[in-house]
């Protein structure tokens, strides 16, 4: 069963309905402001540690950084020098839970695949940080 929310407001954070499950989808829609320097779309945790960090950096050489925080400490960079994001163009940001990674498409094309770090079971949570606007958010 899908639930959507339609125009969030950022900074954004909710509960992901029904709770996280292998197969689920969640998909943002939203536009880049023009003077975005970066955004985030974080999976939280019940204990407040960042199980998946998304985090395209247009500051930064146009790049995209994944990580994991536990404890207040970040892990290892994952950095990728492919950014698919155009400012003040519309995305469609697709993350889907996978037994052993988060696969992640933008606007229909994969864009990369992040390995646990911690277990998936432990998300309970959904925030999103950074210069877009949000049009849609929905979890499938």
């Amino acid at each position: 069963m899908a639930t959507s929310i339609s125009n969030p407001t950022m900074p954004f954070q909710c509960a992901i309905p029904g709770g996280i499950r292998g197969g689920m989808t969640v998909t943002i829609d939203g536009t880049v402001f023009n003077n975005c320097k970066r955004f985030a779309v974080n999976f939280k945790c019940f204990n407040n540690d960042t199980a998946f960090h998304f985090n395209p950096r247009f500051d930064d050489g146009n790049i995209i950084v994944c990580n994991t925080e536990l404890g207040n400490k970040w892990g290892s960079e994952e950095r990728m020098n492919h950014m698919p994001f155009i400012r003040n163009r519309y995305f469609k940001i697709n993350i889907t839970v996978q037994e052993d990674v988060f696969q992640v498409s933008v606007n229909g094309n994969h864009v990369l695949h992040y390995r646990h770090r911690v277990s998936y079971h432990s998300i309970n949570s959904l925030q999103l940080w950074g210069e877009i606007t949000l049009s849609n958010i929905s979890f499938s």
